[in-house]
């Protein structure tokens, strides 16, 4: 079996987070958004 990785689309700062929805909001993502804190 082979490693799984998943894939990032953006990081973000918990002070950030309206950005990180409206890039979600966006639709067009490769990854995961992730919430830093």
């Amino acid at each position: 079996m082979g490693d799984f990785h998943p894939v990032v689309d953006s990081v973000y700062k918990i002070e950030e987070v309206q950005d990180a929805y409206n890039r979600i909001e966006q639709g067009d993502m490769i990854g995961k958004i992730v919430i830093s804190l």
